[in-house]
């Protein structure tokens, strides 16, 4: 079997109320997706990240086409190991001179999403299987993207389809932080998990008051809390914070996963597989987490194929806490694929299908493509 194209598709939805964080908005919904073609007739699939910024996929896609294709032509898929290596080792200096190895990554993750999707048609088995097979029947969700403007459909919404742990979103400032928490706390019930993501908005000063202040919302962590290369201030967080410290979708390999393990800067590690690397990648961080005992809690802000690439590496790795799943209404992920995804009492279930399982919507491609 010999890889014979590779190419890659962006997708765009406009979206009619802008998502919004601490350090700014998403007024579409973007998606890019890495397809590779072999000669026996076997495609493959994945997802590389590029919410941000808004002109991301530009480089994605010249990245994928003139970086990554020359690599892969000719190759065999079922090489996973060999692949990634020699995608990595091969444009590594490049990216280092460009001053952005995290780009690499995320296009790398896509992939290695793709060969894998392909090594499990191959074998006719999910994907699951190939990373260990099942540990998890089930994967527990939480709802994200919330705040700073609160909607209460939505959040009905996610309790009606029995999600019972949500995360809001703050940096927003003090008073109206406080007032959504309090807000959302009365509205999901005191029984409900609740988690707090301030997308690196506060230096450590700030972020100990805050936490502190909040503590008694009954937190289950709180994520990135400060700019995430600031591994001190990390471990200063982890060491007098009386809430757990979360983060990890801002950092990328497992190397740097590995310094900030060693620097005892996380209490909860959350890697993002379509921005560190692909599955192979973020198997490993997290089997290097479990040598500090440190749980996962998969990052997943982005679409239908990286939330099903996403699904099969928590139902295969012990150690997982919640999946992510962002609340607000996203076409890319609802009619993206052609069956649903199984979502039943606050969790994921992952079919027996071959490879990832992925069947896309023909018609849903050609309406959001974008270039």
């Amino acid at each position: 079997m010999k890889i014979t194209e590779v190419k890659i598709t962006v997708l765009r939805v406009p979206l009619s109320e802008p998502i919004k964080a601490s350090f700014g908005y998403m007024t579409h919904r973007m998606s890019a997706l890495v397809h590779l073609a072999t000669d026996t007739g076997i495609t493959g699939v994945g997802e590389t990240w590029i919410n941000f910024p808004y002109w991301n996929y530009k480089e994605r896609v010249t990245t994928v086409t003139d970086g990554l294709r020359p690599l892969l032509l000719g190759e065999d898929p079922l090489r996973i190991n060999y692949l990634w290596e020699k995608m990595y080792s091969g444009l590594l200096g490049p990216f280092r001179q460009y001053g952005c190895e995290s780009a690499l990554f995320q296009a790398i993750s896509g992939v290695d999403q793709a060969l894998w999707d392909i090594a499990g048609k191959e074998l006719n088995t999910p994907v699951y299987q190939l990373l260990g097979g099942k540990y998890n029947d089930r994967i527990p969700a939480y709802a994200s993207g919330l705040g700073p403007k609160l909607f209460p459909d939505i959040i009905e919404s996610c309790l009606n389809r029995g999600y019972r742990a949500f995360k809001l979103k703050v940096g927003f400032g003090e008073e109206l932080d406080e007032q959504n928490l309090k807000t959302l706390r009365e509205m999901i019930g005191d029984d409900a998990t609740l988690m707090i993501d301030a997308n690196q908005a506060w230096d450590v000063k700030e972020a100990l008051a805050r936490i502190n202040d909040y503590a008694k919302y009954n937190l289950l962590f709180v994520e990135e809390p400060i700019p995430a290369r600031d591994l001190a201030g990390y471990r200063e967080l982890v060491e007098n914070s009386p809430v757990p410290i979360a983060g990890g979708e801002n950092i990328y390999g497992k190397e740097n996963f590995k310094t900030a393990l060693a620097n005892r800067s996380l209490d909860i590690v959350q890697p993002d597989l379509t921005k560190t690397g692909g599955l192979k990648e973020t198997r490993d961080i997290c089997s290097l987490a479990a040598c500090w005992r440190i749980p996962y809690a998969l990052h997943m802000f982005g679409n239908a194929v990286g939330l099903l690439s996403t699904l099969h590496l928590a139902t295969a790795v012990p150690g997982g806490l919640y999946q992510e799943t962002d609340a607000n209404p996203n076409p890319l992920r609802e009619e993206l694929l052609s069956e649903p995804l199984k979502f039943a009492d606050g969790c994921f279930y992952l079919s027996e299908k071959p490879g990832l399982g992925v069947e896309l919507n023909d018609d849903v491609i050609r309406e959001y493509s974008y270039s």
